[in-house]
């Protein structure tokens, strides 16, 4: 993105000046650093032109390191220098290098154990769980309902949290609002909140760098990471369904039920994606629909998927064919990676991730209004029509 973008004109002369100022405003509150970074490379054309070398030379450095911040290099940096952390090297990843999301002759894999895929298309299990009601009362801890949002999705949280209660759980609101008004909003609904350290530098429907999307995708493993350490005090030893703001539910009775038999036997159940999501490269699963287990093995890839956020292995390369603009934003290209290293890998004294998806049983349960809704606003009435016509078919 070009340095401070304004339109056409000499400002303030064939201009006028209030509107070069709102651009400024509108600049610094979307990109702050590299706001500074002009200001510094001003003061380096000032200082050569004042025969000031040194003070020329240290702005000019200075706003080299403000552009490499503001565009998340020395975070690129900083993450693949220290690779693999030590959770991730617990769980026998020790390298990672760039897969495209399209890749028309993906590496064969295989494992300690004989199985073998192409690298970025393993096919994930459906979990071996039967239907299931539930039980008047539950002899085990159920599942932490985490949801993260931010203001735009304010609105669906009484209604969920009502559909938490109803089954015997407890509700956390990830919030990565900062106005305070979602936190407000869950107290109102009985449910706790948990703040985001990691919040939006800009109100964007996009996956632009600090918009909303953005920056949700990785608050909510960060937030579920803090509940499976105890945050807030909330027993967390049933793991935590966490899901995006655009995922409703009619009913979570079955989904308590299926996963207090899933429990014992795995330690990540996602949504899955579908066959049609088979060409791009670690999609098969849809994180946005999620449980992690509260065992030891899932924290250590929760540490490893954060530690490892920033690695170079999830940009893109130039010229690559990058699906929707956002596919190097998302959370599957990175867990997806870093559990098909896992499973490639010899397994830990522990055992490995144990891995499978939800039942089909489950979806007539919850929609996910993801793909064909871009804006907030479609996304909100898609799950106010699927409420709806629950409710109808509850009735009848």
């Amino acid at each position: 993105m070009p340095l401070l973008p304004l339109r056409r004109g000499i400002p303030c002369l064939t201009e006028r000046c209030d509107k070069v100022f709102l651009e400024l405003v509108d600049e610094l509150r979307r990109e702050p650093l590299e706001v500074v970074a002009l200001g510094l490379l001003v003061v380096a054309a000032a200082a050569f032109w004042r025969s000031k070398k040194r003070l020329c030379a240290v702005a000019i450095l200075g706003a080299v390191a403000l552009q490499a911040c503001a565009r998340g290099r020395l975070e690129t940096w900083a993450a693949t220098a220290q690779f693999p952390a030590a959770s991730c090297r617990a769980l026998g990843i020790v390298r990672l290098q760039h897969v495209p999301a399209y890749d028309p002759l993906p590496t064969v894999v295989v494992d300690q154990m004989g199985h073998s895929w192409r690298q970025g298309h393993r096919r994930w299990p459906v979990c071996d769980a039967p239907r299931c009601e539930p039980l008047p009362a539950a002899t085990s801890p159920g599942p932490v309902v985490l949801i993260t949002l931010d203001r735009a999705y304010a609105s669906v949280v009484a209604g969920w949290a009502e559909l938490v209660r109803a089954a015997n759980l407890t509700c956390v609101v990830g919030s990565i609002d900062r106005s305070g008004a979602v936190c407000a909003v869950a107290r109102q609904a009985r449910c706790r909140c948990l703040p985001s350290a990691r919040l939006p530098a800009v109100r964007s429907a996009d996956w632009g760098r600090g918009s909303p999307r953005r920056v949700a995708v990785r608050a909510r493993f960060e937030l579920a990471q803090r509940l499976l350490g105890g945050a807030l005090g909330v027993d967390a030893s049933g793991g935590v369904l966490l899901h995006d703001a655009d995922v409703a539910f009619d009913d979570l009775g079955p989904f308590a039920c299926f996963l207090r038999r899933t429990a014992p036997h795995a330690d990540l159940v996602s949504q899955p994606n579908g066959p049609t999501h088979d060409r791009e490269a670690y999609d098969a699963l849809n994180l946005g629909l999620l449980w992690l287990s509260s065992a030891p093995s899932t924290r250590l890839l929760l540490d490893c998927v954060l530690a490892s956020w920033d690695h170079a292995a999830f940009d893109p390369v130039a010229g690559e064919d990058v699906p929707g603009g956002s596919y190097y934003e998302r959370s599957q290209p990175r867990i997806g990676h870093l559990l098909e290293e896992h499973l490639a890998a010899r397994p830990p004294a522990a055992g490995p991730v144990r891995v499978c998806t939800l039942p089909p049983w489950l979806k007539p349960h919850y929609a996910h209004a993801t793909g064909k809704a871009p804006t907030v606003t479609s996304k909100l009435d898609r799950l106010r029509h699927f409420r709806r016509s629950s409710n109808r078919s509850a009735v009848a």
